[in-house]
């Protein structure tokens, strides 16, 4: 077998591995609180050793880290591809609406987590995810503004 093809088969393999240690624990964290689930909590649900988890994160922090991350990445590329369009302010909001809602509702113990437990990160942590959700919240309010200087919209205050 070829070594570049082994290795991107470990590649694909590991990151199965990591999303599928991180959409567990989501799933834990959201239901139990992440205070009351541990590494081995989450090894346990997958048939896995704790050392297994260890393995792909080095404590419960990361995993948790990774889940902001993933949701933040994920609606990110969401809003910005419906930024990018040429449709009118008013179609690309009502469509950032009904993604941001839907992506709620798909991953709900991704977005319970994102909104509920940004307080068991970091300080640094929650620095870094505080921009990121001002900025998220930014391409509403650009879309906003450009729909009221193309007067479809109203010019009322966004905060």
């Amino acid at each position: 077998m070829n070594l570049t093809l082994r290795e991107e088969l470990k590649a694909k393999k590991q990151a199965y591995v990591q999303d599928e240690i991180l959409a567990t624990a989501a799933k834990l964290f959201a239901d139990g609180g992440i205070r009351g689930v541990t590494i081995d909590d989450i090894a346990s649900s997958l048939g896995y050793t704790k050392s297994v988890v260890y393995y792909y994160f080095k404590n419960k922090n990361q995993v948790l880290w990774e889940i902001f991350n993933k949701i933040h990445d994920a609606w990110w590329a969401d809003m910005e591809s419906l930024v990018k369009t040429d449709d009118p302010p008013d179609v690309i909001l009502a469509s950032m609406i009904r993604k941001h809602a839907l992506n709620v509702m798909d991953r709900a113990a991704w977005s319970a987590i994102y909104f509920r437990d940004q307080g068991e990160l970091t300080d640094a942590q929650q620095k870094v995810i505080t921009k990121r959700k001002r900025e998220y919240d930014q391409l509403f309010k650009q879309v906003y503004q450009k729909g009221v200087e193309q007067g479809i919209f109203r010019d009322i205050p966004t905060t």
